[in-house]
């Protein structure tokens, strides 16, 4: 069975200040003196937009739970939970860099990783 889920996520245009902050943050991490074809490979890089969806979970009786594509410098995702029928059920605010590994009835499982890298996961209920 294929299902079609529609729906618009506002404005999703890149802005050339984004875009710049994107990459001079990507130079940032060659350091000092990085090699002239990775500077080149980086400046040529070019979006008009953002992708609509980062990722997309099946949820317990036929949900989705589709995470949003943030900005460039958010400190939110959102994830919209969608039922059987592709309506709307609900719509869940996680930081940015938390990721969704597993849906329950009721409760769901979330990771993050913290300034040294080191994982948390914790199960919140819905």
């Amino acid at each position: 069975m294929t299902r079609r889920i529609r729906g618009g996520a506002g404005e999703r245009r890149v802005s050339a200040d984004e875009m710049r902050a994107w990459k001079d943050a990507q130079l940032a991490e060659l350091g000092p003196d990085p090699p002239e074809p990775l500077v080149m490979a980086i400046e040529g890089i070019h979006t008009e937009t953002y992708p609509a969806f980062a990722t997309a979970l099946l949820g317990p009786d036929e949900m989705v739970w589709v995470g949003l594509q943030s900005r460039w410098g958010d400190t939110e995702k959102t994830w919209l939970i969608v039922g059987p029928d592709g309506q709307l059920q609900g719509r869940i605010q996680l930081p940015a860099e938390a990721i969704v590994l597993a849906v329950d009835v009721q409760r769901f499982a979330v990771q993050q990783r913290d300034a040294l890298d080191v994982e948390d996961v914790q199960v919140y209920s819905y």
